[in-house]
């Protein structure tokens, strides 16, 4: 039995005045994201009802031939100007591209969404958390599934 994982990513932020949502949809459409950071994002994240994971994560997902995350869109972002201090990561400030990124409800891909008692969780294959253990998700709380 290969081994999984369950992860509550963090929130950095909220949506901005740029966000094309569309309302109609249970869950919503997202066209495209503008999200404002309150602090420094880890590589993968949410912004419901979406997940956002940062350009080089992406690129390693892809290179390792990892499945689940699909329809790849480039976000844009701003900082909230009132939590600058908190924003910063090592004197740095988030420059790379995030991209904002489908996830099924599909238990056999390294990337998939889960129900745990009425409740949609991200749920990651050991291969895809060997993966994530190599970036920053500092701010992610994890367990194994049982």
């Amino acid at each position: 039995m290969n081994t999984k994982f369950i992860l509550n990513v963090d929130v950095p932020g909220e949506m901005g005045g740029n966000t094309i949502i569309d309302n109609r949809f249970n869950p919503n459409k997202v066209y495209h994201l503008h999200l404002v950071f309150d602090q420094y994002p880890d590589d993968i994240f949410k912004c419901s009802p979406v997940y956002i994971v940062s350009e080089s994560l992406y690129n390693s997902v892809i290179d390792l031939g990892l499945s689940g995350l699909h329809n790849a869109r480039l976000i844009s972002y701003s900082l909230n100007d009132n939590h600058y201090q908190t924003i910063q990561h090592d004197g740095k400030i988030p420059t790379q591209n995030y991209f904002m990124v489908d996830i099924n409800e599909n238990g056999e891909e390294d990337f998939s969404l889960i129900r745990i008692n009425d409740l949609i969780r991200l749920c990651v294959s050991d291969r895809a958390f060997r993966l994530l253990s190599s970036f920053n998700i500092d701010n992610a709380d994890i367990s194994e599934l049982k």
